[in-house]
């Protein structure tokens, strides 16, 4: 008489099997076969190795970073380790105001070209628009009106947007920029404007606030552009 023999088989479970272990017993003559079955589950993490990790992205913010009103940004002078994260605001405008020499800020120049933007017809580079501004200790030579008259029309034209407005550290200068800003597109009483100023600048910076306070231009702006925190009265 032949002896029993055990075999093991290891089948795919059927939809039936629930995800459990089953076995069936055959008898014949000469076999017995006990016949396993095996969740598919378990098979798939045995044949597969784990998916490969991805390379982790830091996203963080310049120094000061904050957001002024819809589609406009400030902060200090970006860098490298901020693009990531300047990237993710699809940014099409940059005004900087500070005193670095274009020579000197290269790769920060370079990175602004490099950088698209996705419309819907094309890809479109920021536009870097470089306001050389000197930085001194006395009032107003450090504000030039002209220039925050040149940006304040950029902000008047939401075809820039979204934009990001910086300074060296973006204290002084952008805040200048964002109280005549405040002041003449928005209306808000110079006590506001003064609070919003002290917060980034560490209470520093008189000066700044008497230009505010005297600041006055002309702006011309199209309607149709222009952007919904605008006062128009």
């Amino acid at each position: 008489m032949n002896e029993s023999i055990l075999n093991t088989i290891e089948l795919q479970p059927t939809i039936g099997d629930l995800g459990t272990l089953k076995e069936l017993s055959i008898n014949d003559a000469t076999t017995s076969h006990n016949i396993r079955r095996v969740p598919s589950y378990i098979q798939a993490h045995s044949q597969f190795p784990p998916p490969a990790l991805q390379p982790l992205i830091r996203f963080v913010p310049p120094l000061n970073f904050a957001l002024v009103d819809e589609g406009v940004y400030r902060s200090g002078h970006p860098l490298p380790i901020n693009y990531p994260f300047l990237e993710k605001l699809r940014l099409k405008t940059i005004i900087y105001l500070g005193d670095r020499q274009k020579e000197d800020n290269k790769d920060y120049i370079e990175w602004a070209a490099a950088t698209s933007t996705p419309t819907s017809t094309s890809k479109t580079p920021i536009k870097l628009h470089y306001f050389h501004v000197q930085s001194a200790k006395e009032p107003y030579i450090e504000n030039d009106p002209e220039k925050l008259t040149q940006a304040l029309n950029i902000l008047l034209d939401t075809r820039n947007y979204p934009v990001l407005i910086h300074s060296n550290k973006g204290k002084h200068r952008i805040g200048v920029l964002v109280g005549v800003m405040r002041k003449m597109l928005q209306g808000w009483c110079l006590a506001g404007i003064f609070d919003e100023y002290a917060k980034f600048a560490a209470g520093k910076g008189d000066g700044d606030v008497e230009f505010i306070e005297t600041f006055e231009t002309i702006l011309e702006y199209n309607s149709k552009y222009a952007p919904a925190w605008l006062r128009r009265d």
